[in-house]
C-alpha cells in the first residue's frame, strides 16, 4: 500500500491529483517495471497533501465534507488511471466510498477495488506483531 509525502502542500491538496502526483507516479513506475501481475493499493486521504493536514477542504476552521468529496474523488481516480488496483479510503468524509465507487464506474473502472478502512487498520496492525 503506498502513501504519498509531497514536497508542497496547499488548501486544496492539488499535489494528490493528475498525473505528476507523487503515488501516481509511483504506482505507474511499479507496473512499467512488474507488470499488471502486481498488486498495487494506495491511500486516498488529502490529509499528506493539505497545508492544514486535515482530511479535507477548510473554511473558516470547518472541514468541508460536501466539498471535500469531489476532491477525493479526484484522488482516486488519478490513482485507477496510474494503474492502481485498489484504492484506501482512510479520511473521516460521509458518503466517499459511495462518491469514489460512483466516480471509478463512471471512467470505466469497474474492476478497482476500494479496500475498507477496517481493512487498513487490521493491515497495520498485523505489520507490529512479530
Amino acid at each position: 500500500m503506498l502513501f504519498g509525502v509531497p514536497d508542497l502542500k496547499d488548501a486544496r491538496a492539488s499535489a494528490a491529483m493528475g498525473a505528476d502526483a507523487v503515488v501516481n507516479k509511483a504506482t505507474k513506475m511499479l507496473k512499467d517495471k512488474f507488470g499488471e501481475g502486481l498488486f498495487v493499493s494506495a491511500d486516498v486521504c488529502l490529509c499528506a497533501y493539505t497545508d492544514s493536514g486535515h482530511c479535507g477542504v477548510l473554511e473558516q476552521d470547518r472541514v468541508v465534507n460536501d466539498k471535500s468529496l469531489p476532491l477525493l474523488v479526484e484522488m482516486a481516480l488519478g490513482l485507477a488511471r496510474a494503474g492502481c488496483d485498489c484504492v484506501a479510503p482512510s479520511d473521516m468524509m460521509d458518503g466517499r466510498v459511495g462518491a469514489i465507487r460512483e466516480g471509478l464506474e463512471e471512467e470505466g473502472f469497474v474492476d478497482t477495488l476500494i479496500m475498507a478502512y477496517s481493512g487498513q487498520v487490521c493491515l497495520s496492525l498485523l505489520r507490529t506483531i512479530p
